[in-house]
């Protein structure tokens, strides 16, 4: 079946859509539904997805998209705030996984915001994100990104600011981490190597080995190995196996 693409105009949609490109500068809107977008993302566009939804995922993990509070289950019925899933005034339930999901790369200067989960393929510079929830990325070349929960990176990050509500995990072995800044209000945890960044965490720093940057961490610091430029401080311990 042939994906529709928005290449030019405006576009708002409320429920869940399923589209395959969005051109330079357009603005896509989706209110109480997810997005999923099978294609790239042109530059200057704008991805805006809110509402009240939800979704449930892998392990029956629920994804709520919005400003619910509560979740209860209930004979096998999804109450957020008080009020049932499905009936009027309360939340819908999405058929997609994510509130903003892009399979392509995020266009320089392109935006997204989401109020739930948000995953991203490859994001350009100057491109911005903003995750209510959790947000995924495969690799970074640049630009901000933003979540209220947790973020997860799966490939490389250079160039980037990144800011995470819980935890940062990168899962990459090798040079994965460059000219970047991670907070983090609780862990940062990764496996690959790490060059001129910057990196801050309310609780634990975990990573491999670390050139030329600054680490602070409210607890505990653990890496494999440091040069002499960098900048350690810690609150606790600070754990360098090689120095």
């Amino acid at each position: 079946m042939k994906m529709i693409d928005f290449l030019n105009e405006n576009f708002k949609f409320t429920g869940d859509i399923t589209i395959g490109r969005v051109g330079n500068g357009v603005i896509l809107e989706v209110d109480d539904g997810g997005v999923l977008i099978k294609g790239s993302v042109g530059e200057n566009a704008k991805i805006i997805q809110k509402g009240g939804n939800f979704s449930i995922g892998g392990n029956n993990n629920i994804n709520i998209c919005g400003s619910g509070q509560s979740v209860n289950i209930v004979n096998g019925e999804v109450w957020i705030d008080g009020k049932k899933a499905g009936d009027n005034g309360g939340a819908r339930k999405s058929e997609l996984e994510y509130s903003v999901q892009i399979d392509g790369i995020l266009g320089p200067g392109a935006s997204v915001k989401g109020t739930g989960n948000i995953r991203i393929k490859n994001i350009s510079p100057e491109a911005e994100i903003s995750a209510g929830n959790n947000l995924e990325i495969e690799n970074m070349a640049g630009g901000t990104a933003d979540a209220g929960n947790n973020v997860k990176v799966s490939g490389k990050i250079m160039n980037a600011i990144i800011h995470a509500g819980n935890n940062f995990r990168q899962e990459l072995y090798g040079n994965g981490i460059a000219s970047s800044t991670i907070n983090a209000v609780n862990n940062i945890k990764t496996n690959a190597n790490i060059s001129n960044c910057v990196l801050e965490a309310g609780n634990n720093i975990h990573a491999a080995a670390v050139l030329t940057s600054k680490l602070t961490a409210e607890n505990n610091i653990d890496v494999e190995s440091i040069n002499a430029d960098t900048i350690t401080k810690a609150g606790n311990k600070i754990k360098i196996r090689q120095r």
